[in-house]
């Protein structure tokens, strides 16, 4: 073999070596790439995916929707009870008619709104009354014009009250037991709050006395939530128990003119929280002192009694007028401790007036004190009673009788 054939076959050789090169540099160029990709496109552990841009509008819409929607919903829940206020379709009220007194009374309620205005006219008929008893759904009612008589008896969600601008009475057991009852417009044409009109209504904080109140009857406030009386000084007549058993007074002032009725007493017993009464007058509205204390109707009286934290009684008589303890005023008022009487023309003391007083330690009468019944300190076992220079305690108070 000649150098020629040599290097022919070398040079073969070098090409096919060069060739093999070239193509698996091929191959591992192709089998990176896919590699690469799928580098690119897996996602970090703690990166999260990009949203495509349809997506992102899509819940921008989503978060919109429910932003409205939650002030709307919030601008329902700020409206007041008197914002809400509808007057209900004729079917959803009940009627019957009264063949004694021929009216038409509204005796149901069958309606779902909390808010509601009576009508004066249902089915083409005129309506004269309302007497609703333990509807639970209303908590807010306007009785219009023209409807002078309702009871509202233990309707007890009910909260607010809106009555006829000329009314001049509040009816009988009115709102009666309306536990939730808070706020009541009452308009100065009112003349007479009858019998029960408000007892039991513990939401009952505060009351406006209209400027032509003439009279309370009996219990219209008792066991209500009233927290102070702002009772205007004029004649009013107060009738048994109009205050009786309101555990939320803590002290009250009575005006001059707040006259307790002649078959009045227990105007504020057991007022167990009752810590000072001031009184304007006189707390008894007999000039003789009656002997038949504790029958009923009692001839005024007991107008504290068992009032068992009242503390201190501060009586004053304006004008100089005479003042009357009246029969057992003031008996088992265990906590009471000061009775100043010291602006009071003091005339008569009726009999059990300061009777259980346990904490009643000394008195200094007055010599204007005329008249005083036997047992008018009975069961006084801490006290001392100083009258015309002369003392007397335990052992001879009972000689302090005085007729």
């Amino acid at each position: 073999m000649n150098k020629q054939s040599i290097f022919s076959i070398l040079a073969v050789l070098t090409l096919c070596l060069t060739g093999c090169g070239n193509a698996n540099n091929t191959t591992n160029t192709v089998s990176t790439k896919p590699t690469e990709t799928a580098t690119t496109e897996t996602t970090k552990p703690n990166e999260k995916p990009e949203k495509k841009e349809s997506e992102e509008k899509t819940e921008e819409t989503t978060v919109t929707e429910t932003e409205a929607e939650t002030e709307t919903e919030t601008e329902a829940t700020t409206l007041t009870l008197a914002e809400m206020i509808v007057t209900p379709s004729d079917e959803e009220f009940e009627i019957e008619y009264d063949k004694q007194l021929k009216i038409n009374i509204i005796t149901k309620y069958n309606g779902d709104a909390v808010s509601v205005r009576f009508p004066t006219e249902i089915n083409g008929e005129k309506i004269d009354a309302i007497e609703l008893r333990s509807n639970s759904v209303l908590r807010y009612v306007e009785i219009p014009e023209g409807i002078d008589n309702f009871s509202f008896n233990k309707c007890e969600n009910l909260e607010e009250a809106v009555l006829p601008e000329n009314l001049t009475d509040i009816p009988e057991k009115a709102f009666y037991d309306c536990k939730s009852l808070s706020s009541i417009n009452i308009p100065d044409s009112i003349e007479i709050i009858n019998e029960q009109a408000f007892a039991g209504c513990k939401n009952l904080t505060t009351f406006y006395f209209p400027k032509n109140l003439k009279e309370i009857k009996n219990q219209a406030f008792g066991c209500s939530g009233l927290q102070e009386l702002n009772i205007p000084d004029q004649e009013i007549i107060v009738g048994w128990g109009a205050f009786r058993c309101c555990n939320s007074l803590e002290e009250i002032e009575l005006p001059y003119n707040f006259n307790i009725d002649h078959t009045g007493a227990n105007i504020f017993t057991e007022c167990k929280n009752l810590k000072k009464a001031t009184i304007h007058g006189s707390l008894s509205a007999d000039a003789e002192i009656d002997r038949s204390c504790g029958q009923y109707p009692f001839p005024g009286g007991h107008t504290f009694e068992s009032c068992e934290s009242l503390e201190e009684v501060v009586l004053i008589s304006d004008n100089d007028e005479e003042f009357i303890i009246g029969c057992c005023d003031f008996h088992c008022c265990d906590s009471l401790s000061v009775v100043n009487i010291s602006n009071c023309n003091l005339t008569k003391i009726g009999s059990g007036a300061f009777s259980g007083c346990d904490s009643l330690k000394s008195l200094d009468l007055p010599d204007t004190v005329t008249v005083m019944d036997y047992d008018a300190f009975m069961f006084c076992d801490n006290l001392t009673v100083t009258y015309k220079g002369n003392t007397y305690d335990k052992s001879n108070i009972n000689e302090l009788w005085i007729l």
